[in-house]
């Protein structure tokens, strides 16, 4: 086992805590149901015997891991643990199918709100399209294309280049006007 630092003592310290509470529970409500006593001395020797065989089972599940060349520990590892008592094995892989199936209705789900949250940004897309069309076209209106000459002398470039100009000084200004807003 590795060395701990004082960060992991304490975690250590309070994760030991919380299971000889749990497990001091469990023996009360079991000890009232069986009509006996339990002392402290033997809840006390319980939560060290389970607290240590947890260590164990951490210690083996990441050699497993590692064996299997993985950094992750997956179910397949606890029942490998587990494997010699086939009634927890199958307790597990029930627990395992009831934590998937609700997965897969969590996923479901969000599968669905992702769909219409897709459709919602579609329509906002083409508003926001269609409303930039509109804005341009409104830009067109303000154009005075009197300034504009249509006459022989004015070369094609030129024209181009006037009406390119005004229109971009209206686009401007009606950006202007609408971050303003």
């Amino acid at each position: 086992m590795k060395e701990l630092t004082d960060k992991d003592k304490e975690e250590c310290g309070n994760l030991k805590a919380r299971l000889w509470l749990s497990i001091a529970k469990i023996v009360e409500e079991e000890t009232k149901e069986l009509n006996v006593e339990a002392t402290k001395l033997f809840t006390a020797t319980l939560a060290e015997l389970v607290y240590n065989q947890l260590l164990v089972v951490g210690d083996d599940l990441e050699s497993f891991a590692k064996h299997a060349k993985r950094k992750t520990i997956l179910p397949a590892d606890m029942y490998m643990i587990t494997r010699k008592n086939e009634g927890l094995t199958q307790i597990l892989k029930d627990y395992e199918n009831e934590i998937k199936q609700s997965d897969a209705k969590t996923n479901l789900n969000i599968n669905n709100t992702n769909i219409n949250n897709s459709e919602i940004n579609s329509n906002v897309q083409s508003n926001i399209s269609n409303t930039k069309n509109e804005a341009n076209l409104s830009v067109l209106d303000d154009i005075d294309f009197s300034e504009i000459h249509d006459s022989d002398e004015i070369e094609d470039d030129t024209l181009d280049d006037s009406l390119d100009d005004s229109l971009n000084e209206k686009l401007n200004q009606t950006a202007n006007r609408t971050t303003k807003r």
